[in-house]
C-alpha cells in the first residue's frame, strides 16, 4: 500500500472512511430520535436516551477508544433488546385467535415498538450489525489503540460501560407506541323509559234494581 493511501496516524483511509461512515449512520440515527423526542412526542426519557449516542459518535470521529467500546456496547445492547422483543411480541402472539395469526399481524405487533415504521427498525438493526462486525476488526482496534497509553484502557472501558448501561436503561424506560386497533362500535347507551302514572280507574256505574 503506497503512502498516499494511508493517513497520518497510519491506519488505511478507506478503514477511516467506513468507521466514519458507520459513526455518522449512528449520528444520524440519535439526532432523529433527539428532534421527534423534542419537537412532536416530548418525551424527555427519548431525548436523554438519544444524547448517549451523539456522544460515541463525537468520541468515535475522534478516534477515542471508550467511543469505539460504547458503540459495539449499543450495538450489542440493540441486538438483544430486539431478540427480547420479538420473544414477547411471540408471546402475545400465540394468544391471539387462529384466524388473527398471520405475518402482516405479527410484523404489526413488531413495529408498534418503532412508530409503525419498518424503516426505522431495518436502519437500527442494519447499523448494530455492522456496527458489531466492523469495530471488532484488527485494523479499526489498531487505529483506535494507537498512541494511547496501555495505563488508561481500564478507564476507558468504564466509561464505555456506564454509558452503554445508561443508554439501555433509558431504552427500555421509553414508552412505545402501540397498534393501531380497529375502531369499536360504541355501543348504544338506552335509557329506560319512564313508566305513565297509573290514572284511577273511575267506578263502574251502579245499576239501580226495579222497584216492585
Amino acid at each position: 500500500m503506497s503512502q498516499s493511501d494511508r493517513t497520518l496516524n497510519g491506519a488505511p483511509s478507506t478503514t477511516r472512511f467506513f468507521t466514519t461512515l458507520l459513526a455518522s449512520g449512528w449520528g444520524f440515527a440519535a439526532a432523529y430520535a433527539l428532534f421527534h423526542a423534542l419537537l412532536i412526542s416530548h418525551d424527555l426519557r427519548l431525548f436523554t436516551a438519544s444524547l448517549v449516542p451523539l456522544m460515541a459518535v463525537w468520541a468515535t470521529l475522534e478516534r477515542k477508544r471508550w467511543g469505539r467500546l460504547a458503540l459495539l456496547g449499543m450495538s450489542a445492547t440493540a441486538l438483544g433488546l430486539f431478540v427480547a422483543l420479538l420473544g414477547s411480541v411471540a408471546q402475545v402472539f400465540t394468544r391471539l385467535k387462529p384466524e388473527e395469526q398471520t405475518a402482516e399481524r405479527f410484523s404489526v405487533l413488531v413495529l408498534a415498538y418503532f412508530d409503525q415504521r419498518a424503516e426505522i427498525a431495518l436502519t437500527l438493526l442494519a447499523l448494530a450489525l455492522m456496527t458489531g462486525f466492523w469495530m471488532r476488526r484488527p485494523t479499526v482496534v489498531a487505529e483506535f489503540e494507537r498512541g494511547k497509553k496501555a495505563t488508561l484502557a481500564a478507564g476507558q472501558r468504564a466509561i464505555a460501560l456506564c454509558l452503554v448501561a445508561f443508554w439501555g436503561v433509558s431504552l427500555l424506560l421509553a414508552p412505545a407506541s402501540r397498534p393501531v386497533e380497529k375502531p369499536k362500535t360504541p355501543r348504544r347507551i338506552t335509557t329506560p323509559s319512564r313508566p305513565k302514572p297509573a290514572q284511577p280507574r273511575r267506578p263502574a256505574p251502579t245499576k239501580l234494581a226495579p222497584r216492585s
